[in-house]
């Protein structure tokens, strides 16, 4: 995936913007629904931090499976 249109990074720069960070996780957790882990954002991003990482993974979870999600009725 290349950057976004809303990118805000300098051209091939890395690390990449937040636009760019999200938007690979939101790719990448369509692709990998139930697999998405912090070592598979890791290799797509090399530079991305193990904790924003697994912020990302948690984020881009449907809310019925997110730790602290509950269904709301």
């Amino acid at each position: 995936m290349g950057r976004t249109p809303d990118c805000i990074c300098a051209k091939g720069q890395e690390p990449w913007c937040h636009v760019c960070t999200v938007a690979i996780a939101i790719q990448m957790r369509g692709e990998h629904p139930d697999t998405l882990s912090v070592s598979m954002l890791q290799r797509r991003m090399p530079k991305l931090d193990g904790h924003v990482a697994a912020i990302l993974v948690e984020a881009t979870k449907r809310i019925g499976t997110r730790a602290n999600g509950v269904y709301v009725t």
